[in-house]
């Protein structure tokens, strides 16, 4: 039998665990992430205009998030598509609610969604989201497949 003595632990030994830093991501930093142009048939598609807005402004992490998605405050203006149909989704979907918001589908989103699509988040991209926390500013820069 060896007793082992491990030295005791002040809590101001330990490091402060309300703020986690990842670097190169903080809530000040404008990330941006590349958007590829999704093509989807069924008229869930938006506009030219759409495009043009989501690509100009920031947007910030909403605290409505999970494994489902990440909800971002800011609105698109879009036109209502009532012919629009139920499509095949995947993780890194940006579709746009009804009310304008972007929303990014994450890895437990259903496989089919309602709502338009805009675009498809690279994989590396996706994962950054991920990282950030609610607050955090985050921008759109089209990207190429590829």
């Amino acid at each position: 039998n060896v007793a082992h003595s491990f030295p005791t632990r002040r809590s101001s030994d330990l490091p402060d665990r309300r703020l986690v830093v990842v670097p190169g991501v903080s809530s000040e930093t404008v990330l941006r992430i590349d958007l590829v142009p999704a093509s989807v048939s069924g008229g869930g598609a938006l506009d030219a205009a759409s495009v043009a807005a989501l690509l100009a402004q920031s947007f910030t992490v909403s605290t409505r998030l999970d494994r489902v998605g990440v909800r971002l405050e800011g609105t698109i203006p879009r036109a209502e598509n009532e012919g629009a149909k139920p499509e095949p989704v995947l993780p890194g979907v940006v579709q746009i609610a009804s009310d304008g918001t972007p929303m990014v589908l994450g890895p437990d989103a259903a496989v089919t969604g309602g709502y338009p699509v805009i675009g498809v988040l690279r994989k590396t991209s996706l994962w950054a989201l991920y990282r950030l926390r609610p607050g955090a500013i985050v921008r759109f820069a089209r990207g190429s497949v590829g």
